[in-house]
């Protein structure tokens, strides 16, 4: 009967979680030209997460930073006068999703490239005991790649999969300690630690 029970309280956190990924945590960042070199970002959908928002150059350096308040849209004007010509991108990223749209700047103005904007809604790890769960949101068609690395950053496992809503790792035969588990998917990296205690 327990069992039972440990199964029917694991598919229900696993439809549980899945729902939320599909219906809550894809956030909308809309970024418009207002004048000739300046753009409005604005975000809402992000859900209670905190976000992080960036303007980076294209050597990834980051010339601006901005974090929401848990649960507030954000509004911002850039003033990209000062910047040189060239191409760069506005990221906005939560514990769900991550989201870039590229923009491009010349002498005279600057410009949007809105139909090259990217969400990624994140993988979600859940670890169930001696059990951990990659949970992948419903419309992620993507491979992903999952690594798991010791405390000494040595890889234990590696693997590929797509197309499947749940991954699960038996972490019975580890060791007590921290492990990192990295996810790659969409050409981006996203890392999580878990305890084994």
């Amino acid at each position: 009967m327990k069992t039972m029970r440990k199964v029917l309280l694991t598919a229900v956190m696993v439809m549980a979680s899945t729902f939320v990924i599909a219906n809550d945590t894809k956030p909308s960042v809309n970024v418009e030209k207002v004048g000739m070199k300046s753009v409005v970002v604005s975000t809402k959908g992000l859900g209670e997460a905190t976000a992080h928002i960036q303007l980076k150059d294209e050597n990834g350096s980051v010339l601006y930073s901005a974090q929401t308040i848990k649960g507030q849209k954000f509004a911002k004007r850039f003033d990209l006068t000062a910047l040189e010509a060239g191409n760069y991108t506005i990221e906005v990223e939560n514990e769900m999703s991550f989201t870039a749209t590229p923009l491009s700047i010349n002498a005279d103005s600057a410009w949007i490239t809105s139909e090259d904007q990217v969400t990624i809604v994140k993988p979600v790890i859940r670890q169930n005991g001696e059990k951990l769960d990659i949970i992948l949101p419903t419309d992620n068609n993507e491979e992903v790649s999952i690594t798991i690395f010791d405390s000494n950053f040595r890889k234990l496992t590696s693997e590929s999969f797509g197309g499947e809503a749940l991954k699960r790792f038996d972490l019975s035969k580890l060791e007590q300690g921290s492990y990192t588990v990295k996810m790659r998917t969409n050409g981006r990296n996203f890392v999580q630690s878990v305890s084994i205690k």
